[in-house]
């Protein structure tokens, strides 16, 4: 087994070489992660609902600390819509900020799994300000596809506690 050290030396070797190491697709590294997708929140019928379900940009960067675990930090923020005739709901953009531990399983055949769970802060930004809270569990499963040695797309859903869900279509760039 590889010190710590040993083992961060060995991993930047190998992105300087550029070998075909660099091309397995459990190397440890990090990724940035973009794209986009739909804030769908389930109105309970509380007075704390307010955000909007909206179309969202989701990004994320993620530290690949072995060939399976990693942390990722996410904010996703919502572009803004309508709520079922709530005229103070449409003007709000749903924002979240989260940390999450990160699981991944791939194939030699590019495909791969990502499931992930942490917690963060949500809220909604609009004209009077912010409006943040915390929330208490952020879960999310993400499909992937290996495109290129450093590029690959995934797909997926994210759920947070209270329940609002975020399908996600997200482009990666490993580096």
């Amino acid at each position: 087994m590889l010190s710590p050290s040993r083992s961060l030396l060995a991993g930047l070797l190998v992105f300087i070489a550029g070998s075909a190491a660099r091309a397995q697709p459990h190397a440890a590294g990090a990724e940035f992660e973009f794209g986009g997708g739909y804030h769908y929140g389930f109105d309970l019928g509380s007075d704390w609902y307010g955000v909007p379900s909206t179309p969202s940009v989701d990004v994320r960067i993620t530290r690949w600390t072995s060939d399976r675990w990693g942390m990722s930090v996410r904010g996703l923020v919502g572009l803004g819509g309508l709520l079922r005739g709530h005229a103070a709901a449409e003007r709000r953009h749903p924002t979240y900020a989260q940390v999450l531990i990160r699981y991944r399983r791939g194939s030699r055949d590019g495909l791969g799994l990502h499931l992930g769970i942490g917690g963060g802060m949500w809220g909604a930004v609009d004209e009077d300000g912010f409006a943040f809270s915390f929330h208490i569990l952020a879960v999310e499963a993400l499909a992937s596809k290996r495109l290129t040695d450093r590029l690959s797309i995934r797909g997926g859903v994210s759920t947070v506690v209270p329940l609002h869900v975020h399908p996600t279509l997200l482009l990666a760039w490993e580096f």
